[in-house]
């Protein structure tokens, strides 16, 4: 190979991938039955839309799958009369070796008021009682404090994996990541 040729990963391929002993892997958390609808459709996907698909997302193999954040159990009840902990009981069901992930926004839930940390806990008991292994969070103030009370609650018992968010701030060419690295987080992202 010349020194201007790039090398080829295709060797590799053909042998089925990566290379022996090699311990990279890249795993993918896919956002499309929380994110997808809450951009185009204004977070209108109703319980048996998700369920229909749900056997499909669990055969992709996904690391994880984002269900459900405060709006998505907001617009359940309020929007579509649906009880929003069926459809996650429901999406469990229908995907079960799939880690359904569920996001919390700090201490809001889906308000814009603080809320008690035991309302915060109690919501972390309904997410864990309901299925839910992972439990993301983030804070629009970049506030680790606000994100304190629910992972606090999420780890203690030691059975709900955390993510926390990664937060950018000052747009443009200056943009800073700043890492959740709150208590007890398990990984950032």
């Amino acid at each position: 190979m010349s020194p201007s040729t790039p090398p080829s990963i295709a060797p590799v391929m053909s042998l089925g991938g990566r290379p022996a002993g090699s311990r990279r892997e890249i795993k993918i958390i896919d956002t499309t039955l929380r994110d997808a609808h809450q951009s185009l459709w204004a977070t209108r996907m109703r319980t048996d839309h998700i369920v229909s698909v749900a056997n499909d997302f669990d055969k992709a193999g996904f690391e994880q799958i984002d269900l459900m954040a405060p709006i998505q159990f907001d617009v359940a009840v309020r929007y579509l009369k649906e009880d929003p902990w069926e459809r996650v009981r429901l999406a469990h069901e229908h995907a079960p070796n799939t880690k359904f992930r569920a996001l919390i926004r700090s201490k809001n839930i889906a308000s814009f008021d603080f809320l008690a940390d035991d309302v915060i806990e109690a919501w972390v008991e309904n997410l864990y009682a309901n299925g839910f292994r992972v439990i993301g969070s983030f804070d629009g103030l970049n506030d680790i404090d606000n994100i304190a009370p629910g992972l606090l609650r999420a780890k203690e018992p030691g059975r709900v994996h955390f993510r926390g968010g990664l937060f950018l701030r000052e747009p443009g060419a200056h943009r800073r990541a700043l890492r959740c690295q709150g208590p007890g987080a398990d990984r950032e992202g």
